[in-house]
């Protein structure tokens, strides 16, 4: 018999399923810190597997590809708690809390962010861009600019001047969908 701290096998039957380390714990009772695997160094556990099957480590947890799913994590490059929460492979996005409740979005060099897309990527979809420092309502694909409903407020002591002349206005839709054409006055 081999020792668990040096086994050896060979899987040569195409056909077959194979497993390499396999035990059925039948569980009509046992106390709930129960393990179903529990390494450690020096009686100080660094590796372990509840019998609910909760994973917990002391060090890292890497991928080199693959996914760790069902209801957690799945990662083709890396996901890392701590001040960055989340990098998107290939896309090369960063979401890190920049401060206690601020969610800061930038580029993978952590100096700039383009937009945010709601729903798609295509002109059927709306974003919000960041130019500068303004924040744009956009089409996803950034093809043009797009529209911004909500409520608004007005006040019955609006001022009126027949002196005043408009240079330009803007449309603002309710969330009806209804339009208002808002005059803008040079200040």
């Amino acid at each position: 018999m081999a020792f668990i701290y040096d086994m050896a096998d060979t899987w040569n039957a195409g056909g077959t399923t194979f497993t390499a380390i396999k035990m059925n714990v039948t569980n009509t009772a046992s106390a709930a810190a129960s393990k179903l695997l529990d390494l450690q160094i020096d009686s100080v556990s660094f590796f372990s597997v509840s019998k609910l099957g909760s994973v917990v480590g002391a060090g890292d947890l890497t991928f080199a590809s693959g996914s760790l799913n069902s209801n957690t994590i799945t990662s083709t490059d890396f996901v890392q708690c701590g001040r960055i929460l989340l990098r998107a492979s290939g896309q090369n996005t960063r979401i890190t809390d920049s401060a206690d409740g601020v969610i800061k979005l930038s580029d993978d060099a952590n100096s700039s962010f383009n937009r945010v897309q709601f729903g798609g990527t295509t002109s059927a979809f709306p974003a919000l861009k960041r130019s500068s420092a303004i924040l744009q309502a956009r089409l996803a694909d950034d093809s043009a600019f797009t529209l911004i409903q909500g409520t608004y407020k007005h006040s019955a002591n609006a001022v009126s001047d027949a002196a005043l002349v408009s240079t330009h206005s803007i449309i603002v839709q309710d969330a009806a969908g209804t339009s208002y054409k808002v005059m803008l006055v040079t200040a």
